[in-house]
């Protein structure tokens, strides 16, 4: 048995060492890599994210980068001298924000942060939900062809129309902070989308934003792939790089021939403004802040204007729901409380040792016989004696014995009558009498004689 006990323990523990070592090196290749983080995230090396950025401006001398996970008014600081880089923002969420958001980005940028803000790829429109309506002026909407149940589309409208209000309501009956505000009506600036070209297999290839203006700082083209482009500007907003696009219209003079025009039209990708003592920047592509685009073309002009000629950049997370809410383990490790719960487990760990195991070991019975230090009343005969002081009072025990004497054995032997009641006699005249002259021992021991008597 032994010998079998100490094979398995030679073969099973370096298995389970084994097991342990490759569950600890999935985890950590998973956490190195950082794809369970949203894309375009400072805390994923893979293609997605943005950390070889982030590490890259750290290591520079005189800049500090790191990753924001707290709120934005919990920045230490503020915005002076500092970046903020909003990468991979959802269009829709960035059309429409709580007003408090608005709120905290426009304070930063007052106190003259400056502020980056970019959306991922979009390959096409994001659909809309059934509630959600787009304003396109200019557009001209086709008539609809008349449709042959107009009672059911008239039921379907009032449906549509009524979940529609009580939407409305809802947000009325919010916090002013709390409401959605639009980014036409906070920021004059409305996203819109043109498909992008395709390749002869039918997918879709980047497209090419030249730069508008003379600063030679700023790279001349962009490589882009999104189909995402900003429109009906207000006077506040300049535009630094646009998608450009040449249209062929066709002409022609009165009674000449047919002519084709090509006109080049520019659709903004990058736009900027300035806000308080602060700028705010609007980017249509988070692709060449990645780490794909660090690798394979890299814009190192575009980033650095970016940034500006602040010396902190931070990269916020919040926004792809990565925030920091500590639990009990983090909030131990910040407070230094390592101590407290190592002396509370092994607190916890003697306890259960006392209660298994007692501290000093049992006597033998040999060694109990002579033993005059021993302390008695420790047995069970002791402890039923304990038992009848604290529940039957001294004046009544003989009592109380000689009613369970006649209930047990009183009862098997008949010639045992006379003799109960003589005893009945003694304890009459026993009880009879004052407390304080009442003999219990003596009257037990006549109740004894009494029993023991031969027929």
């Amino acid at each position: 048995m032994t010998r079998r006990l100490n094979i398995t323990l030679c073969l099973g523990l370096p298995l389970l060492a084994l097991l342990i070592g490759g569950v600890f090196h999935l985890f950590s290749l998973r956490f190195t890599t950082g794809d369970i983080y949203p894309p375009y995230s400072s805390l994923r090396a893979d293609p997605l994210g943005t950390k070889a950025l982030l590490d890259s401006l750290a290591s520079l001398p005189g800049v500090t980068a790191q990753g924001l996970l707290d709120p934005l008014p919990r920045l230490p600081g503020g915005g002076r001298d500092t970046t903020l880089l909003v990468l991979g923002t959802q269009p829709r969420a960035l059309e429409l924000m709580p007003a408090h958001d608005f709120k905290e980005v426009e304070d930063f940028m007052r106190a003259g942060g400056r502020v980056l803000i970019a959306c991922p790829p979009m390959t096409k429109e994001p659909r809309l939900s059934d509630d959600e309506e787009r304003d396109t002026p200019g557009e001209v909407k086709p008539k609809s062809q008349p449709k042959k149940d107009a009672k059911k589309s008239d039921a379907k409208k009032s449906d549509a129309q009524k979940a529609k209000d009580k939407k409305k309501e809802a947000e009325e009956r919010l916090p002013e902070e709390m409401r959605r505000v639009k980014l036409s009506t906070k920021w004059a600036v409305s996203l819109a989308y043109r498909e992008l070209p395709h390749d002869e297999t039918g997918a879709t290839r980047g497209i090419e934003a030249e730069r508008v203006g003379s600063d030679a700082a700023m790279p001349a083209t962009l490589q882009f792939h999104t189909a995402l482009h900003f429109r009906d500007l207000g006077p506040q907003w300049r535009t630094n790089y646009q998608r450009v696009e040449q249209l062929a219209i066709p002409s022609r003079e009165v009674g000449g021939p047919w002519r084709t025009n090509t006109v080049r039209t520019g659709l903004p990708v990058v736009i900027e403004r300035s806000f308080g003592l602060g700028t705010l920047i609007l980017c249509a592509d988070s692709y060449p802040f990645s780490n794909e685009a660090l690798r394979r073309n890299r814009q190192l002009d575009l980033i650095t204007w970016a940034i500006g000629a602040n010396h902190r950049v931070v990269f916020d997370e919040t926004h792809l729901g990565v925030n920091n809410d500590p639990g009990v383990a983090a909030l131990a490790r910040r407070y230094r409380l390592h101590g407290f719960f190592g002396a509370l487990l092994v607190l916890a760990l003697l306890f259960v040792w006392k209660s298994t195991s007692p501290f000093i070991p049992p006597h033998s019975d040999a060694d109990l016989d002579g033993r005059a230090d021993l302390v008695e009343g420790k047995d069970s005969a002791s402890g039923f004696v304990n038992l009848l002081r604290r529940g039957i009072p001294a004046s009544e025990v003989l009592a109380v014995c000689f009613a369970e004497w006649k209930k047990s054995f009183s009862h098997a032997q008949s010639h045992l009558r006379p003799r109960r009641e003589r005893m009945e006699q003694v304890l009459q005249s026993e009880t009879a009498r004052p407390a304080r002259e009442r003999q219990p021992v003596v009257a037990y021991q006549q109740i004894s004689r009494i029993y023991k008597e031969r027929k």
